[in-house]
């Protein structure tokens, strides 16, 4: 009996007999095929055969196996069979040499054999690691295991003996990666150093995050003997689904994972402000983007017009499509990681004043040569298009409109720019946003991102928070900003509650400081917008011109009355003794007195432990009162320390007030102490009641001349307090009352006379017109003549009250941490008692990346013994949920460019899955690409990959916790991001889906987008996402002369068919790959095999609805257009590709010119070129280092006819994009 074969390479294997059958199987089928029952008695008769001339003590060897099965094959009388199987070996044996020469290789491996020679060239042009020689030192092999290594990695860091929610952080510990290369493994897959740098990284994240109850060295240990073994079969699932050509993630994961870099997201969006210091940064971060082998993504919206006013420099702005132009050239000057040149998409809105050059931008694609362009249609756009109204063009500088134009000229300049050159594309604002789950939380895609300094108050349930600390989630807003009453100047219409959505740290950004005439202040980023008297406005718009509106009404105070600490009253000495308190633990208007007056008249020093609290001679009635409550919170009589002028002074030396004082924010400078600002409203007043009876004074006259005023000499304290009574709605001023300085003298207790200078520095916080009515009415003072006083004052009438305020200055206040709000209801809130505008809103959003991998679903089709085609619908299913995991460990483990793109990264968590191989696979199944079979199988397969994608992330949020932003999401509401979730035809259980959801959330933000598969689809050796077959023969030209590449599954057909013959590949390659005008092929079968350029443009659109309802996020398709397609086709196209619900689309009209120049040329020749349907004209080939291209005589525009990288001829446009059939190269990939 034989147990073991030795393969070529050498290498002793287990004996499968079922390789003989299967081998004979596919003769026999090519030949016109046995029944099963006779092969197996074939293969039986093979190895009687083989055991009877065996030599004792030994074993088989494949290639004599082979020779064997063509004897038996011949003598029992299947000649054809055994001429197919004796082709078949010798294409095999031709295909072998191929890919030792391919990867420098004697023997190829098990892995090697999986892939056909141009997925084997494309991984040694653009993924195979080399020497400096350019040596292969990788294989295919060592490839996907380091790949597939590296995302298992956050395996580890989720095992239950290392995660845990809440922990406490683990002591930070040095590591040197480098030192532990090859030490360690998880069971047989050994970790590199690259390995172990992105697991100490990913360690210290979640140790960060409180997720790790292991420290590193424990961790280690783990590690080292083997108690990590356990994931090595997860690690093994990541490493199949690879090599079996079932998943392919997207390009830099497959570069980059187990290497230097270690960047596995394909895209970045990065965010450009209005101002030259945001370009350049966002410049920088391009270039390094770039160079870790990601590509970039801008919406240039927000930058002003060409021609537009610069007031820093008196000029005219230069406009977006110049600082394209110097994107543009930065990306020419940094090559992706070695693997590819960069690749941009840049968006203008539809509504900006240049969007008519931005446009015609790429005609002749001469210019913006590394750019797709795409128009963002605004939703309100549609509007002017259908009654045909003038369409107003906004400066986004003032929103400010500068001109209308016709919406139908600008959309047929737009349909016409893309019939000539495939660009732009169009993406539609309304249908990203109709199922974006972050909507209501985080603004539209595609907008601004303004932000306020971290230590701004924002008016809350709670008081007065800092944004950069909040505690909850519902903030107060100012109802003017919903009111239509034309006199909001001085109206005091109130504040109300609402939901806060989302808060956010943005980083560290250029901020400026706007000060009012009555000293309310905000510091904001240039963009940020402020409600003025003439509506909203960005601060760095802002002029001493305009008057801003300040908060009206009364706010919020916290209603829990417990302090905001744990107050303990019986502490144990030094000496061993027990000391008692009667310290508060809860808010209180006699705590809120005792703070105001230590504010006013006191003093506290931390380095001796020492507070006291001083009384002028006049100040008797004040001593009365807050002595005992000193007193009583210290549990002794406190000794009055007297002066010769009178004064009196209670003093503590218990460290333990002293300590209760600091924990309330009470410090040495006169500010308000921080806990006040979130104190309850008793606690606030009794805080005011205490400071303006030290400090304050009342002043009786007219009607116009009544007030009360609090002087100090610290800014800082009267600011505060402006904030306080402003949440009270009372309005204050505060004036510069500083003097030169001056000559006090002080008489000690002892006699002793003390002199000393004042600062001169005095301000007054004033309080007049109604705002004194509220105020007096609201609190009292300690003294008895100041209580008369307000009785006094209650009789007056007083001038109404001005709830705006004159812009002071604007100054410049440097780099500031910074954080957004969103508020969807009427998106503003209140900062420091100024009402500004809730953050912004941005094709992802800011700083979002793509992270994306495709399904092969050709590799799912099997076919049974009858020949019976069918999809494998459970294996497909684990592949999905087995890729699901991996996604969301990439995120874990990636090496984020900027620290910004991680933290949205991982808020949101979204992953793209997508297809590929779709042609293949109708092709395989006998459905038409272009019929309404063919458009329901392709949603049962798109609605079967997004659900098992999201039944997989429920199940990830159960073990690993929900993504962060889930409750920014409509998740939580029921809802679903993709059009088919509310279709009555779904096949799935999509309602008790959504049940889950709610009860455990969701891990990933988005599961599904299709994206470009230019090179992974060659990897995986199939057709290009979610594309028809581009061409069913093409003819390759290489150096020892040509051939024709044929679509495997049209070869086989055609064998089967007896149809099979090189004057059939060379009459289709005369075709342009189609078989529409082959007479003597059936039309079924020209149902079937349908190309790119066979299926109407209208078939295009429909099939990417078709997959639209089901998809997420967007489409990386191509719609094709035959070269005598007209304008007017083309705008119907896109009109119902709106209608049916695309999100965008992108154009080719064969012949129309698409690519760009790269180079100088370096050598011209003139020739004679014939074009279809068209006379002769003359055009100019350019030779360059990177490629040659035709430039027509005619309109002086280049288009591409070899690769820049291999130099093939095989040039296509596919999924949005030119790409080379040989290597993979593509200027979007």
């Amino acid at each position: 009996m034989i147990v073991q074969i030795r393969k070529r390479d050498g290498t002793i294997t287990k004996f499968n007999k079922d390789k003989i059958a299967n081998a004979i199987y596919g003769a026999a089928r090519e030949a016109g095929g046995e029944s099963r029952l006779e092969i197996a008695a074939i293969a039986d008769k093979v190895l009687e055969k083989v055991e009877s001339e065996m030599p004792k003590g030994s074993i088989p060897t494949v290639e004599g196996i082979q020779d064997i099965v063509e004897q038996v094959l011949i003598e029992t009388g299947h000649a054809k069979t055994a001429k197919a199987y004796i082709i078949y070996r010798q294409k095999r044996a031709e295909l072998r040499t191929e890919k030792k020469h391919i990867l420098e290789k004697d023997e190829i491996d098990e892995v090697g054999k999986k892939f056909d020679p141009n997925a084997l060239k494309v991984l040694k042009a653009r993924y195979l690691r080399k020497d400096e020689s350019g040596k292969l030192i990788e294989t295919p092999k060592q490839l996907f295991t380091r790949v597939a290594t590296h995302v298992a990695l956050p395996e580890l860091l989720y095992d239950e003996r290392v995660f845990t929610q809440g922990g406490t952080p683990q002591d930070y510990e040095e590591f040197e990666a480098g030192l532990y290369d090859g030490e360690f493994s998880i069971g047989s897959f050994v970790l590199n150093k690259y390995h172990l740098e992105a697991l100490k990284r990913t360690y210290d994240r979640f140790n960060r995050n409180s997720n790790i109850k292991v420290s590193w060295t424990a961790f280690l240990e783990l590690l080292k003997n083997g108690s990590f073994n356990v994931h090595e079969k997860a690690l093994e699932e990541f490493y199949q689904i690879m090599i079996n050509k079932q998943f392919m993630p997207n390009t830099p994961a497959i570069a980059n994972f187990g290497s230097v870099l270690g960047l596995g997201s394909a895209c970045f969006v990065l965010g450009i402000d209005d101002n030259l210091e945001s370009i350049m940064d966002t410049l920088k971060y391009t270039a390094l983007i770039h160079q870790a082998g990601g590509g970039t993504g801008y919406n240039f919206s927000k930058l002003r017009p060409e021609g537009d006013v610069v007031k820093s420099t008196c000029g005219a702005a230069s406009g977006p499509l110049s600082f394209m132009n110097l994107y543009d050239s930065m990306t020419d000057v940094i090559k992706q990681g070695g693997m590819r040149r960069g690749a941009n998409m840049g968006i203008m809105n539809s509504n900006h004043p240049d969007i008519e050059k931005f446009i015609t931008a790429k005609e002749g694609n001469k210019a913006l040569r590394n750019f797709n362009i795409s128009v963002l249609i605004m939703d309100d756009f549609w509007k002017y298009y259908e009654k045909d109204e003038p369409y107003p063009l906004v400066n986004p500088r003032n929103n400010k409109t500068v001109r209308t134009v016709s919406p139908r000229m600008l959309f047929d300049k737009i349909v016409y720019q893309a019939w000539e050159s495939a660009e732009p594309g169009v993406i539609f604002f309304d249908r990203i946003n109709e199922f974006n789950p972050f909507l209501k939380h985080l603004g539209p895609i595609v907008t601004t991102n303004p932000c306020v300094a971290a230590d701004t108050l924002v008016s809350t349930e709670r008081g007065l928070e800092r944004i950069d600390s909040m505690k909850t989630d519902k903030i107060t807003i100012d109802s003017r900003t919903t009111s239509q009453a034309s006199d909001l100047l001085y109206t005091q219409i109130g504040c109300r509650t609402v939901q806060l959505v989302n808060r956010v740290k943005t980083g560290y950004k250029d901020c400026y400081k706007i000060e009012t005439n009555s000293g309310y202040e905000v510091t904001a980023t240039p963009d940020h917008k402020i409600l003025t008297t003439g509506g909203w406005k960005q601060v760095q718009d802002i002029s001493e011109d305009d008057s801003i509106l300040i908060q009206s009404g009364e706010g919020k105070f916290n209603s829990d009355d417990n302090l905001p600490f744990d107050v303990k009253n019986e502490v144990t000495g030094a000496n061993g003794r027990i000391y008692r308190f009667n310290l508060p633990t809860k808010w209180s208007r006699e705590l809120g007195i005792l703070l105001g007056w230590l504010t006013g008249d006191g003093w506290i020093n931390y380095e001796t432990n020492q507070v006291g609290l001083v009384f002028a001679k006049e100040d008797e009635e004040a001593k009365k009162i807050i002595q005992p409550i000193f007193e009583k919170y210290c549990n002794r009589e406190i000794k009055e320390m007297k002066y010769p002028n009178g004064c009196v002074q209670l003093r503590s030396s218990s460290k333990h007030v002293i300590n209760f004082l600091k924990n309330l924010g009470v410090t040495k400078q006169r500010e308000v102490p921080s806990s006040l600002f979130v104190a309850t409203e008793e606690a606030v007043l009794g805080f005011l009641e205490g400071l303006f009876s030290s400090d304050g004074t009342i002043a009786m006259g007219t009607k116009s001349r009544n007030y009360v005023r609090l002087n100090s000499s610290s800014l800082k304290l009267l600011k505060d307090v402006q904030k306080i009574l402003l949440n009270l709605g009372i309005r204050t001023s505060i004036y510069d009352r500083s003097t030169n300085s001056k000559i006090f003298r002080y008489t000690k207790k002892s006699g002793e006379i003390i002199k000393y200078k004042t600062s001169g520095e005095n301000y007054e916080l004033n309080i007049s017109k109604i705002n004194l009515l509220n105020f007096v009415q609201k609190m009292s003072f300690i003294q008895n003549k100041n209580k008369q006083k307000i009785v006094a004052l209650q009789k007056f009438e007083f001038y109404k009250e001005r709830f705006a305020d004159k812009v002071k200055s604007k100054e410049f206040a440097g780099k500031r941490e910074v954080w957004d709000i969103t508020e969807p209801q009427t998106h503003s809130f209140i900062a420091n008692g100024i009402i500004v505008h809730n953050c912004g809103e941005v094709l992802l959003y800011p700083n979002e990346p793509c992270n994306l991998g495709s399904i092969n679903v050709w590799a799912f089709v099997r076919e049974n013994e009858s020949g019976d085609v069918y999809v494998d619908w459970d294996q497909m299913q684990n592949t999905i949920r087995v890729a699901t995991r991996f996604m969301d460990n990439v995120i874990d483990i990636n090496r984020w460019p900027l620290k910004q793109i991680e933290d949205m990264a991982l808020a949101t968590r979204k992953v793209g899955f997508g297809v590929m191989g779709l042609g293949d696979m109708l092709f395989e199944l006998g459905l038409p690409y272009d019929d309404d079979d063919g458009r329901a199988f392709m949603e049962q397969l798109m609605e079967f990959i997004n659900y098992w994608t999201k039944v997989e992330s429920v199940n990830l949020a159960k073990e690993r916790g929900p993504m962060p932003y889930l409750d920014k999401s409509f998740y939580p509401e029921g809802r679903l991001p993709f059009a088919g979730a509310t279709h009555k035809n779904a096949r799935l259980d999509w309602a008790s889906l959504t049940e889950e959801i709610k009860k455990y959330g969701i891990r990933n933000g988005y599961t599904t987008i299709i994206a470009p598969t230019g090179s992974i689809s060659m990897i995986a050796g199939c057709s290009s996402g979610m594309e028809p077959v581009y061409s069913l023969v093409f003819e390759k030209n290489v150096k020892v002369g040509s051939f024709y590449y044929i679509d495997p599954v049209f070869e086989k057909v055609m064998r089967r068919h007896g149809l099979y013959d090189e004057d059939l590949m060379k009459q289709i390659a005369e075709n342009r790959g189609s078989i529409r005008n082959v007479p003597y092929i059936s039309q079924r079968l020209k149902k079937v095999f349908v190309t790119a350029m066979d299926v109407t443009p209208e078939n295009h659109i429909r099939a990417l609805a078709a997959f639209q309802k089901w998809v997420d996020s967007s489409i990386s398709k191509t719609n094709n257009f035959p070269a005598n397609a007209t304008v007017d086709d083309m705008r119907q196209s896109y009109m119902l590709a709106y209608q049916l619900g695309c999100k965008g689309v992108t154009v080719f009209r064969d012949s129309s010119i698409k690519e760009q120049v790269l180079v100088a040329p370096t050598r011209e020749h003139v020739e004679e070129v014939k074009k279809e349907r068209y006379v002769a004209i003359k055009e100019t080939t350019t030779e360059t280092s990177e490629g040659t291209l035709l430039q027509h005589k005619t309109n002086g525009k280049y288009v591409y006819t070899n690769c820049p990288t291999c130099k093939s001829t095989a040039i296509s446009f596919k999924e949005g994009c030119v790409t080379c059939d040989s290597c993979g190269w593509g200027l979007c990939s």
